[in-house]
C-alpha cells in the first residue's frame, strides 16, 4: 500500500511476477520480489540468488526521506514482513533477521508494527486501532511514507484448509483496505 501526500490514491497501478528462481515460490521470496523488483531463490529475504543485499522499498523510501512502515498479523521475521525490512540468506535465520531489522529501522526510523497474537482474535476493531496508530506516525512526515501491511492469517488458513477462519480474515482484511482508502482519500 502507498501512501503519500504527493500520490492520489488509485491513480496507479502495477503488475508484480513474483515466481521464484528455484520451484514453487515460497513467502520469503515472493515477498522479496515485491519489496525490491528482483525475483530470488526460495528462502531468501531482501537478498538475490548469489546472497547479495538487495535494497528495499522501504530502504529507498528512507533514503528520500519518507518515512516508513511495515505492518503484518505475523511475527516481525515472518517472511513478508521480513522481506520488506530485512536481510538474510535463510528465511529460518531469525537471529540475522532481528539484526538486520533494527539496522534498517535504527537508519531509516521503519516502524515494525507486527502483531501475531491475531490467530484468535478476528477484531476488526483493533487492528484499525494498530493501524490508525501507525499511520497518524507515518502522516507526521511532510514528505510522506510507504507502508506495507499484511493480513498473514489469509495465507495460514489456506494451508490449514480452515474455511471458516479464512473467510474471517478475508473480511477482516477488506475492512482494513477500506480503512486505508478513507485514510488516503
Amino acid at each position: 500500500v502507498l501512501l503519500s501526500h504527493n500520490i492520489s490514491p488509485l491513480v496507479y497501478s502495477l503488475q508484480s511476477d513474483t515466481e521464484s528462481l528455484t520451484g514453487i515460490t515460497d513467502s520469503a521470496a515472493g515477498g522479496t520480489a515485491l519489496s525490491t523488483g528482483y525475483k530470488t531463490t526460495n528462502g531468501r529475504v531482501g537478498k538475490d540468488k548469489d546472497k547479495n543485499d538487495l535494497l528495499l522499498i522501504t530502504e529507498l523510501a528512507g533514503s528520500m526521506g519518507l518515512a516508513t512502515g511495515v505492518m503484518s498479523t505475523e511475527s516481525p521475521i515472518g517472511a513478508t514482513p521480513a522481506a520488506f525490512s530485512a536481510h538474510a540468506s535463510s528465511r529460518d535465520n531469525s537471529d540475522t533477521l532481528y539484526a538486520t531489522q533494527n539496522a534498517i529501522k535504527q537508519k531509516y526510523g521503519t516502524i515494525v508494527n507486527c502483531q501475531f497474537d491475531f490467530y484468535n482474535t478476528y477484531g476488526v476493531d483493533l487492528m484499525k486501532e494498530y493501524i490508525q496508530k501507525t499511520l497518524n506516525k507515518l502522516n507526521e512526515n511532510e514528505k510522506g511514507f510507504f507502508l506495507m501491511y499484511e493480513e498473514a492469517y489469509i495465507d495460514k488458513n489456506c494451508h490449514n484448509n480452515d474455511i471458516e477462519n479464512a473467510y474471517r480474515t478475508i473480511y477482516r482484511f477488506n475492512q482494513q483496505i477500506a480503512y486505508f482508502m478513507e485514510f488516503a482519500m
